[in-house]
């Protein structure tokens, strides 16, 4: 009897969507004599070692099982024969996670039957440092670059590897036997998309549709899923066990793509064509709140049912929000989309992703797998259709490749605390078999937990709350409004009983609530920002329950404009520090600082409240064998190391890579020169693809024009200097003679002219020459308009990773190192006879 097709499992040990997912993974069989196994075949925790379990019989009988292979009923083991219709026993388990242990179960009623089970031990990971992972990369590491397993064991964290053909089974299995051999330590996961369906055999009721009934394409030839359906969710939390079960149980878990918990915002497809969502099929356009309130039911219907049917696999996913309660209590990890890339191109701000980052390492369902993936910016990233590594240009893709220092900025990122790593091209294209020699090291164990760095001449200035305390006789002069009006209802005071710290403490107690934060609310007003500065409120609080507080800084008038931070977090019952960073985006007075808790009853408290400036984000984690240090900042930074520390020895990444785009250190001194935005935009199903590095380039629409970058030059050296245009539909009518002249203190050491109507979207080389440091270097174009300045690309012929002894390290914006125990200087005391 196959698996796959015929193994029966209980479900009415479950409830609610479970129960109802569970009879879609595998239904019983009504007419099979042995059902309603208890545990049913799964993933099992690290270290187990035997299973207590029970069948059910449709008539008294006696029952026995076999391990490994099956036997005749009369040579199994028996249970605790009662000559009952529930059977039990204990069955011994080999824990080893490179093996699945085959468990047959045959009844005296009618013996030809065996009820198969399939149980296997999951590992219990805990990879060295740096920990590497991949996601949908399986098959480009194995097939497309012919990777061979012993280099695929060095990946410890293998997500998206997934069995598409039931026929390559047995080599699948094979495959991740040798890799749990050659590493012990490594996970290996399949995926499901939580709001796509992977087979088009559903029915048509079950996707989601416009209202002229058509469904939404999101990618090419996937729609989306009604969510806000049950049956829809419990569908896919039976086909998520589906697709562990008839691989047999050879995967350590599951990552869930798209696990978005609101959907209003899909107002097109992919195609650019406007959408209008019909989920409950009338004909008209959903209200956005009640649409999203069922989507989000349904979400979490269809996780929930999924830990349900698998407790103990390793569960991770993208677009998760730690700040739900029920995702943090389902999932083990999130595996960041290239937020490096968002802190490079300032859309979000290193501190905002490294506190995501802590939180989720802190929250989530233990054992914590959480992976960044970093990525080139998203001129590369999401620039060239949906298949960008052959719509980009050949020189543009190997650029984005080995642009190391945004590779560098991620994997510092990531060890900065026990996440994995993955470097990728992005969205697009997922797990591409690239690899760096910092992969290689063994840093050992952590020495601690990262420590910022202190920056010479950094202060953090005053407190800007005033009574942070709360000490005074009076709460004055935090205020509060409570939206009574749409019955809310609570009440704040000081409270003497149990401080977080000092004398006193504020107490909200919310008696009723209404879902809505904001209708709560216990805020400071009039607190002075500057605009682009870095600041941070910390503060200590617990709660009654467990439950959530949104905290904002606010104008305090209408429009009421966000001034930088908006953040929901979890309190628990005991008194904690929480530290928000933000920049602030206007220079205001009028600012308040809020709590708002009006989402849930019960009480909370609040202490020490602190809103300074933020130090600049630079930081240190130190290991067993070495160190990473981050800069997290717009500026360079130099950072003593002390003794002990050298730089690895690599051939990979050049000592200086940089961009200099057509902003600082450009000048257009001769010329009516304007910025333009010559850019086809991200997410294009079609082209042209063409785009400006950064955010514009220059244009000279006619005439005599010359531009100037200035190139700094830290240590002497020989520079490779490349130059970038856009490939733009207008440049047939560019200029065919650009010269661009290398200058050192005014001379020329290297020229080329250049076809701007031809080659865009790639770096063009200009020439190498020695560089001495301090001389003045700068590159300078002539033309004739129209003509295009961009950015340009300075290389250094001297390695990053040289093997020199680390003293003080000079990081670059947005950069990071890791550096190695210094062996060759160890101490050697006399041997002294006795």
């Amino acid at each position: 009897m196959s698996f796959s097709t015929r193994v029966t499992l209980a479900f009415l040990a479950f409830g609610g969507a479970a129960a109802a997912a569970l009879a879609l993974a595998a239904p019983a069989q009504a007419a099979d004599p042995v059902f309603n196994p208890q545990p049913i075949s799964n993933i099992l925790a690290p270290g187990t070692t035997s299973v207590d379990l029970s069948v059910s019989t449709a008539s008294a009988t006696t029952c026995g099982y076999a391990i490994g292979v099956d036997k005749a009923y009369g040579q199994m083991t028996p249970f605790a024969q009662t000559g009952a219709t529930t059977h039990r026993t204990t069955v011994a388990l080999n824990p080893d996670p490179k093996l699945v242990n085959d468990v047959y179960v045959r009844c005296a009623v009618q013996p030809a039957f065996a009820l198969t089970l399939k149980y296997r031990v999951r590992a219990d990971a805990s990879p060295r440092y740096p920990r590497i992972g991949n996601l949908w990369g399986w098959g480009e590491w194995k097939w497309d670059a012919g990777k061979s397993l012993a280099e695929m064991a060095r990946v410890d964290l293998w997500m998206g590897a997934d069995v598409y053909d039931l026929g390559t089974l047995p080599t699948y299995r094979s495959d991740f036997q040798q890799l749990r051999t050659l590493n012990p330590n490594v996970l290996i996961l399949a995926s499901i998309n939580a709001v796509e369906p992977y087979t088009s055999t559903i029915p048509e009721g079950y996707y989601l549709h416009d209202v002229n009934g058509q469904r939404i394409e999101v990618w090419p030839g996937s729609y989306r899923l009604n969510l806000t359906k049950p049956e829809v969710a419990d569908y896919q939390a039976g086909f998520a066990y589906q697709r562990i079960a008839e691989a047999g149980f050879i995967h350590d878990g599951l990552f869930i793509d798209n696990v978005f918990l609101s959907q209003s915002w899909q107002t097109q497809d992919i195609y650019g064509n406007p959408v209008q969502i019909d989920a409950d099929e009338n004909g008209l356009a959903d209200d956005p709140t009640t649409f999203d309130a069922a989507w989000r039911a349904g979400v979490l219907r269809e996780i929930e049912g999924i830990r349900a049917l698998m407790p103990d696999i390793i569960l991770s996913g993208h677009a998760l929000e730690i700040e739900e309660p029920r995702i943090a209590a389902t999932f083990n990890g999130d595996s960041f989309g290239f937020s490096s890339a968002n802190i490079i191109e300032g859309e979000e701000t290193f501190a905002e992703v490294q506190q995501r980052y802590n939180a989720w390492m802190t929250q989530a369902r233990a054992p914590q797998v959480v992976m960044f993936e970093g990525s080139p910016i998203d001129l590369f990233a999401y620039g060239y259709d949906y298949e960008p590594l052959s719509k980009a240009t050949t020189s543009g893709a190997a650029f984005a490749r080995d642009f190391y220092p945004w590779m560098r900025f991620a994997l510092g990122l990531s060890l900065l605390n026990d996440g994995y790593y993955a470097y990728e091209w992005g969205d697009t294209w997922h797990g591409n078999a690239w690899w760096y020699d910092e992969y290689d090291l063994d840093l050992g164990a952590p020495s601690g937990p990262a420590m910022i760095i202190p920056v010479a001449g950094f202060t953090p200035g005053p407190n800007l709350a005033l009574n942070p305390g709360f000490e005074d006789a009076t709460l004055a002069p935090w205020t509060s409004w409570v939206d009574s009006a749409n019955g809310y209802a609570a009440t704040i005071a000081r409270d003497t009983a149990s401080p977080g710290a000092g004398t006193a403490s504020a107490r909200i107690t919310v008696t009723q609530a209404g879902g809505e934060a904001y209708r709560v609310d216990f805020n400071q007003p009039n607190r002075s920002l500057t605009a682009g500065t870095a600041y941070e409120i910390r503060f200590l609080a617990r709660a009654s329950t467990t439950r959530q507080l949104t905290v904002g800084v606010t104008k305090g008038v209408p429009d009421w404009d966000n001034y930088g931070l908006w953040r929901t977090i979890t309190l628990s019952t005991t008194w904690q520090e929480y530290v928000l960073p933000f920049e602030a985006t206007a220079t205001a007075g009028d600012a308040r600082l809020q709590f708002l808790a009006g989402e849930t009853t019960g009480s909370l408290w609040l202490d020490d409240v602190r809103l300074t400036r933020r130090a600049p984000d630079v930081w240190r984690r130190n290991f067993g064998a070495g160190a990473v240090l981050v800069n997290g900042t717009a500026q360079a930074q130099t950072i003593a190391v002390g003794g002990g520390l050298r730089r690895f020895t690599s051939a990979q990444a050049p000592r200086d890579q940089r961009i200099l785009d057509d902003a600082a250190g450009f000048t257009t001194p001769v010329g009516s020169w304007s910025a333009t935005t010559l850019d086809s935009g991200e997410w294009k199903a079609s082209g042209p693809f063409f785009h400006s590095f950064g955010t514009t380039a220059h244009r000279l629409a006619s005439g005599a024009g010359e531009a100037v970058w200035t190139i700094p030059v830290a240590a002497t050296d020989t520079y490779t200097v490349s130059v970038w245009y856009p490939a733009a539909p207008e440049a047939g009518t560019w200029t065919t003679a650009a010269t661009y002249d290398l200058l050192v203190n005014g001379s020329p050491v290297a020229t080329r002219t250049l076809n701007q109507r031809t080659a865009g979207d790639t770096w063009q080389t200009i020439g190498s020459a020695s560089l001495s440091a301090g001389a003045s270097v700068t590159l300078r174009l002539t033309c004739t308009g129209p003509c295009v300045a961009d950015a340009v690309y300075v290389e250094s012929a001297a390695r990053y990773n040289d093997g020199t002894v680390a003293s003080t390290i000079t990081l670059q914006p947005f950069d990071a190192i890791v550096l190695v125990r210094d062996l060759t200087r160890r101490v050697y005391l006399p041997h002294v006879k006795r």
